[in-house]
């Protein structure tokens, strides 16, 4: 029996598991990014005892390990989409070895918007009525959607997939993401489908979809105004990762604000991936 192993983020479950429902005679295993890092020596020695290792392209252009010089190595795209939650950014504190991402309630998930608001200096129960159309207009929230649907078509085409057609069946069930990285199985089930085929395997393709496990995890809203755009349903309503709790905006800002200040405003920045758009927002509010 083949043995396969999947290098990911917290995408490393639903790829392993559809990999595994969709290969019965293949033995599928798997990865975190947080694991592989720990010891990269260790890991560059056992990805020649598999026969084919899926690896996203994320870790990849990090750099922490030539994967080229490996044959049986076969990149997929990570599946990244901002469209559907343009407001979420992630937010550091610290400098150089010390950096460090900063928690909202929503584990790493921050609020563009209640982080600008913060950093410009207005008032919390201020912050709550910035969630409007208008600030989203002039953010650019609602052109991303194309943005980021080109961007990953493009990647993936770039590794080798087309997922066009995929694509569009995605958008037609409504929103496929829970957060900008966070996607539903049915996105991973297609990728590891096409990684199948890239592997020279043909894929046992049935009703069967794994079990979504980042459903578990923090879901960010899709705010009413962007949702309508898409014809989907949207909210203010933050899950918290790890419950089936849901909290309101009101108190998602409060929370964030009450971090904000433990911290202090002069020593938070947003992430470098999200300094543009921070600076649109900060310019919009």
């Amino acid at each position: 029996m083949d043995r396969w192993l999947v290098i990911a983020n917290c995408q490393t479950v639903g790829l392993a598991n559809s990999l595994s429902l969709m290969n019965p005679k293949v033995h599928v295993e798997s990865c975190d990014v947080s694991v592989f890092i720990k010891d990269i020596p260790k890991w560059a020695e056992d990805i020649k005892n598999f026969d084919k290792v899926f690896v996203i392209d994320q870790i990849v252009n990090m750099g922490w390990l030539d994967f080229s010089v490996y044959q049986n190595v076969i990149v997929i795209p990570v599946m990244e989409f901002h469209g559907y939650h343009p407001d979420i950014c992630y937010i550091t504190t610290g400098s150089g070895s010390n950096v460090s991402y900063v928690e909202s309630p929503l584990s790493h998930y921050n609020s563009l918007i209640c982080f600008s608001g913060f950093k410009k200096g207005i008032k919390e129960e201020e912050v709550l009525a910035l969630y409007n159309a208008d600030i989203f207009e002039r953010s650019g929230y609602f052109r991303l959607w194309h943005e980021e649907k080109q961007s990953f078509l493009q990647r993936s085409r770039e590794l080798g997939y087309d997922f066009s057609a995929a694509f569009r069946r995605w958008s037609l069930r409504g929103s496929f993401m829970y957060s900008v990285n966070h996607p539903k199985i049915e996105c991973l089930y297609d990728i590891a489908m096409a990684a199948t085929v890239k592997a020279g395997r043909e894929p046992v393709d049935c009703a069967m979809r794994p079990h979504d496990n980042l459903i578990a995890g923090p879901i960010f809203p899709i705010y009413p105004a962007i949702a309508e755009r898409y014809s989907i349903e949207g909210s203010y309503y933050f899950k918290i990762g790890g419950y089936y709790r849901l909290i309101e905006l009101t108190e998602f800002v409060a929370r964030s604000f009450d971090m904000y200040r433990r911290i202090g405003a002069d020593n938070l920045e947003p992430a470098p991936p999200y300094k543009t758009q921070y600076d649109a927002v900060y310019a919009a509010i």
